[in-house]
């Protein structure tokens, strides 16, 4: 997962590593509340005494959270990991579409991609002169 994170590199402050993995951390939060609270603290329990696991930890160690989410739900880990991946792209303001083949962390590097691309838009529209300077300057 740490490959992914290196995609952020040169993006502006307000999109760096560090906020990325906040808002992945509430995007688990908020997708293992729809098991309800005490089901979220049991499962981060279960996360820290059995996988040595904590919640902070989640962004760095993606690999051993959906091992553990497979350990605790089997196959039905995969409607979990969906439902954290909408929520990511919902906090990113990014539309998510459903992909075949696709597992967890292909949508979380897809997502950074997509992030990074209207960044990039974004720049590129603060470079355009506006139509004002354009008419006063006569470009």
């Amino acid at each position: 997962m740490d490959s992914l994170f290196s995609l952020l590199e040169g993006w502006d402050a307000r999109m760096n590593p560090e906020n990325f993995k906040k808002v992945l951390i509430e995007a688990v939060d908020n997708g293992l509340l729809t098991l309800g609270e005490s089901h979220r603290s049991a499962i981060y329990f279960y996360l820290e005494r059995n996988w040595q696991l904590k919640r902070e930890e989640i962004p760095d160690k993606v690999e051993k959270f959906l091992e553990g989410l497979e350990n605790i739900f089997g196959p039905g880990s995969r409607v979990v990991e969906k439902v954290i991946v909408k929520d990511l792209y919902t906090r990113l303001g990014l539309e998510f579409e459903e992909k075949m083949n696709f597992e967890f962390q292909d949508y979380v590097k897809q997502a950074l991609k997509q992030l990074k691309r209207e960044m990039s838009k974004r720049k590129r529209e603060k470079r355009k002169p506006s139509l004002r300077v354009c008419s006063y300057l006569l470009c």
